[in-house]
């Protein structure tokens, strides 16, 4: 299956998902995160990323995503989130899985012939546990460790860590 097939069926997959329901307006949010650290759980190789939670539902969210790596590629991409039940004595740890689709722009350095921009077109999967910092009063601070998988339909899979801070302005209520 190509890409761009790739990317229609995840979009009508979450149309399906946002229309099922009676009360779905509801769930259209416009909440901004900043990620700083080892990777991104949301688009894989950012050094620091810049998202907005456009849908939130129970414990899943849909994402819009861009960042800029620590080694001149950029990435900008969309994606689901889903936190799983909370952990911990005080429910400040969660489990989280994430799917993302995505592009990276890259320089290819080497290369005197033809287009010095490299466009890949990618899909990752990541997996690790959330936790929450208490006691921020003007946003929610997480600490996310966990492990990315990408694969670009030119490469084999690769797989890298995460570990990175994020922090979600709070809602106002």
């Amino acid at each position: 299956m190509n890409c761009k097939k790739t990317i229609i069926l995840f979009f009508c997959t979450f149309t399906c998902l946002v229309f099922a329901k009676g009360n779905w307006k509801d769930n259209f949010i416009f909440e901004r995160t900043t990620s700083f650290g080892l990777m991104s759980e949301k688009l894989g190789t950012d050094f620091w990323n810049f998202s907005s939670t456009i849908y939130r539902k129970n414990n899943n969210e849909i994402f819009v995503s861009i960042g800029p790596s620590i080694a001149i590629p950029s990435n900008g991409g969309i994606g689901w989130k889903h936190y799983f039940n909370d952990r911990g004595d005080k429910g400040n740890i969660k489990p989280f899985s994430c799917l993302s689709i995505f592009s990276r722009n890259s320089n290819k350095m080497g290369n005197s012939s033809g287009d010095s921009i490299r466009e890949d077109n990618c899909i990752g999967v990541s997996g690790g546990i959330s936790y929450f910092v208490p006691k921020r009063q003007k946003r929610n601070t997480r600490i996310n460790a966990g492990v990315f998988i990408s694969y670009d339909f030119r490469n084999k899979p690769f797989i890298l860590p995460v570990i990175n801070v994020e922090f979600k302005k709070k809602n106002k209520e």
